[in-house]
């Protein structure tokens, strides 16, 4: 096949058009790090689909590793690991509509994602008490037990209405229940 990396990632993107907006802009990075490590190894968003070998697409992940970021700083792996997702999942569709007979270079590239520790902080119930003290607003004391006892998002919290909540009758047949609506993993 004939087709570019470009061309590739724009069929994909208005093929996948109905995703929300942050999905979109996250796999427009994840093609702007694909497009700078081919520029460094082939011919950019040039590069022909056909001319990505399976070398080329498991030496992938520890360039992503080592120079992914913007300014060719590292990633941190769980970001390295999506990217790569992403693009084995870009070249898959593009073997699966027919738009490519070869096999999937990237098939072999390393998608693992460690969890990140040192990203996570237990919050004690001593800990949301005092900063309940501080809170200006009842909305902001809401939102901090929401993602203290219910481990919500913010993003899941601002969707959150009064019609989500039914107090039932307290019996086992209508029992209370708050319907989360979630951008990300959809209503629980």
């Amino acid at each position: 096949s004939d087709i570019s990396v470009e061309q590739l990632f724009n069929e994909w993107k208005t093929a996948h058009s109905h995703l929300a907006t942050n999905s979109l802009t996250n796999h427009e990075q994840g093609y702007k790090s694909l497009v700078r490590y081919l520029a460094e190894q082939a011919d950019g968003k040039d590069t022909k689909v056909s001319e990505i070998t399976v070398a080329l697409g498991t030496a992938y992940r520890p360039w992503l590793d080592n120079k992914g970021g913007k300014d060719g700083s590292k990633l941190k792996p769980a970001t390295a690991g999506k990217r790569i997702t992403w693009t084995k999942q870009w070249f898959t569709w593009l073997i699966v509509s027919d738009k490519f007979t070869g096999r999937n270079p990237f098939h072999k590239a390393d998608t693992s994602s460690p969890s990140d520790d040192s990203r996570m902080t237990y919050v004690s119930h001593e800990m949301l008490r005092e900063a309940l003290k501080a809170m200006p607003k009842y909305e902001l004391e809401a939102m901090l037990v929401l993602a203290r006892y219910q481990g919500l998002r913010p993003s899941d919290m601002v969707l959150l209405k009064k019609k989500h909540v039914h107090f039932g009758d307290g019996t086992d047949i209508d029992p209370p229940m708050v319907l989360i609506p979630s951008i990300k993993t959809g209503d629980r």
